[in-house]
């Protein structure tokens, strides 16, 4: 199985802004909201959007501020849990952005040297508190809790890197946790974990992917094409052509073709979970 995080999960730029939303505790994890500016509509009293975050979670600020513009499209609560309980992999002063975004160019070899060196630090808090399956069974118990103390009916789901893994390993741990969901740039899946999603799922990919090549993604995206019709769900494919991954949580906005591809990744998400949540 591949490592659960790659040397571009290591790199990226902090959003600018701050967050504007709060903190509150679901089932004894920490949980940034994000509420929404107006009055629900009629019919959206018991829907709700998680993101979950890359491996730097909650103290990057990223995913609060996405979660934010999410509120404020959708005009629905989103909500952010610490998907590693206070302790995440990777902490953001150890975030680089050298050449994050440099497509196509070989790495430079303390690069390399910087990210293995900088892999022996954080295997044992993945090994020990934040494997991929411990995460998952975490956030299948957060979903749970969501749903009854907030009494959120249908849940729609946003994953960045490792959160995208964590999409994948929820429906394959058990049906009906999530309702809709856009899996960015994900973290290492399996094609039989791929199998049990059961939701309308939208995929955003980028050009250059260790955990989540072009090569599997095809792949991935003929194993929709050829569901029958009992296991048949909607789906897209939507392919960012110069970008790494980490794009959608973590993007170069100083780089104009990472800022498009960052607005319409998220406005890709908005739409699809205005669709089909």
């Amino acid at each position: 199985m591949a490592a659960p995080i790659c040397e571009n999960c290591t790199k990226g730029t902090k959003l600018p802004g701050k967050p504007t939303g709060n903190m509150v505790n679901i089932g004894g994890i920490d949980t940034y909201v994000a509420p929404p500016p107006r009055p629900l509509a009629p019919g959206n009293e018991h829907k709700a959007v998680v993101i979950f975050t890359d491996a730097l979670g909650l103290p990057l600020g990223n995913s609060q501020i996405i979660a934010d513009g999410f509120a404020k499209e959708l005009n629905l609560p989103v909500y952010v849990p610490d998907m590693f309980n206070g302790s995440p992999p990777i902490s953001p002063e150890a975030m680089s952005s050298v050449d994050h975004f440099e497509v196509g160019k070989p790495r430079p070899f303390w690069n390399k040297l910087r990210f293995y060196g900088l892999l022996l630090t954080i295997l044992p808090n993945i090994i020990l508190y934040n494997a991929p399956g411990k995460v998952a069974a975490r956030m299948q118990g957060w979903c749970d809790a969501l749903r009854k103390e907030k009494g959120v009916e249908r849940l729609g789901a946003v994953g960045h890197c490792y959160g995208g893994m964590v999409i994948v390993k929820l429906a394959a741990l058990r049906s009906g946790i999530l309702q809709a969901a856009v899996v960015a740039h994900p973290g290492s899946i399996k094609q039989e974990e791929i199998d049990k999603v059961d939701f309308p799922c939208a995929w955003a990919t980028c050009q250059e992917d260790q955990s989540f090549p072009q090569p599997f993604a095809k792949q991935v995206e003929k194993s929709f094409q050829a569901r029958d019709d009992k296991t048949k769900v909607p789906y897209e494919f939507v392919y960012y052509p110069g970008t790494m991954h980490g794009f959608a949580a973590r993007p170069a906005l100083h780089v104009p073709e990472i800022r498009e591809a960052f607005e319409k990744v998220t406005e890709q998400s908005w739409k699809w979970l205005q669709k089909y949540l």
